[in-house]
């Protein structure tokens, strides 16, 4: 009767031997496995780690050589600014305007008809101040040409027809928009000087006018107003050229 009590607590501790061996390896096998995820987890973020390093190394580069492109533009702009400050002062000082560009413009007019530049300074250095005149202005009349008036009376000449002074006019319009046959003295017209051997000047503009026109070594003086209806009175002075 005891044996068999010896042998029943015999198996109940190899029971228990074994359950507790059993835990054991589960425990050291959940181990091993919770130690190569550790393993494993700190092998993957030691590699993002170092590659953001890298990363961040690349950006750091990038960035520099960004912030000294952007001085380096900064300094080229400035440079330009400076040259373009530069050229605008130049223009402003070296490019003419105003009366002087007019004056230009007919000089270069004046070349472009065939007056050499001996010719030109020669008149530039005899021009004077005040004219020579003859003091005895002649004054005549004529009738603006329009599109609806061309013909009689529509001319005068001066100095033994040496100068021909002719005009054309807008038409002045009735209370209805019709056209009349007279111009409109309010309106701009266009003066035309003919030089007997057929050279022309002519200038355009609003009434009163003034023009001269040069020939041999004189100068004509003429002065254009509205006159009656119709027409244009001239005033013509003679004087030494230059």
């Amino acid at each position: 009767m005891s044996l068999g009590l010896r042998e029943g607590r015999f198996a109940t501790r190899r029971r228990r031997r074994r359950r507790i061996i059993w835990w054991l390896v589960v425990v050291l096998s959940l181990g091993a496995v919770a130690y190569q995820a550790y393993e494993a987890g700190s092998h993957l973020a030691r590699w993002e780690v170092t590659s953001l390093s890298e990363k961040i190394g690349k950006f750091d580069n990038t960035v520099a050589a960004l912030e000294a492109r952007t001085i380096e533009l900064e300094a080229a702009l400035q440079v330009e600014r400076e040259r373009g400050q530069e050229w605008r002062q130049r223009y402003q000082t070296d490019v003419p305007t105003g009366l002087l560009k007019e004056y230009l413009d007919l000089i270069q007019k004046r070349l472009g008809d065939g007056l050499t530049t001996e010719r030109l300074a020669f008149l530039i250095n005899t021009a004077q101040e005040r004219r020579s005149c003859a003091g005895e202005p002649i004054s005549k009349r004529f009738l603006a040409q329009t599109l609806l008036h061309k013909g009689a009376n529509d001319s005068v000449s001066f100095a033994s027809n040496i100068v021909t002074v002719t005009a054309i006019g807008k038409s002045v319009r009735d209370k209805a928009g019709n056209p009349e046959a007279w111009y409109d003295p309010a309106q701009p017209i266009d003066a035309i000087f003919t030089v007997i051997g057929g050279k022309i000047s002519r200038t355009e503009g609003k009434l009163p006018m003034h023009f001269s026109v040069v020939v041999n070594a004189e100068e004509f003086l003429f002065t254009l107003t509205a006159g009656d209806r119709g027409f244009i009175n001239v005033t013509a002075d003679r004087c030494d050229y230059p």
